[in-house]
């Protein structure tokens, strides 16, 4: 009977660290990838402000063909110190109307106004 009785409680501890894991492992996974999005967004809003300061300052274009940000060309001229990417491996891109976008977040920041 006591063998059951420490069997139980054994079981219980084993069912209650389970739960203790899950409840650790699904915030630490929400609080990442909110980390995620608010860095990316933070990229977005410097390479934003970036361009105009490069625009305004220069006659060439810091966009390739399909849009894309030349990031390693802001960084050569020394309006970048180094070069910011997605954590998601998304790429930066320009809008028709100027606006900077994460081809992986597609502008899906909370309060995101674009």
């Amino acid at each position: 009977m006591k063998d059951k009785v420490i069997l139980s409680e054994f079981l219980s501890y084993i069912i209650i660290v389970i739960g203790l894991v899950f409840i650790f492992y699904k915030t630490y996974t929400i609080v990442n990838n909110r980390i995620i999005e608010i860095t990316c967004a933070s990229n977005v809003s410097v390479l934003e402000e970036t361009v105009e300061r490069f625009k305004s300052s220069r006659a060439t274009e810091v966009k390739t063909g399909q849009g894309q940000i030349d990031i390693f060309l802001l960084v050569r001229e020394k309006f970048l110190s180094y070069p910011v990417k997605c954590p998601k491996g998304g790429i930066y891109k320009i809008k028709p109307e100027g606006k900077v976008f994460c081809t992986f977040h597609q502008g899906s920041f909370e309060g995101d106004k674009r």
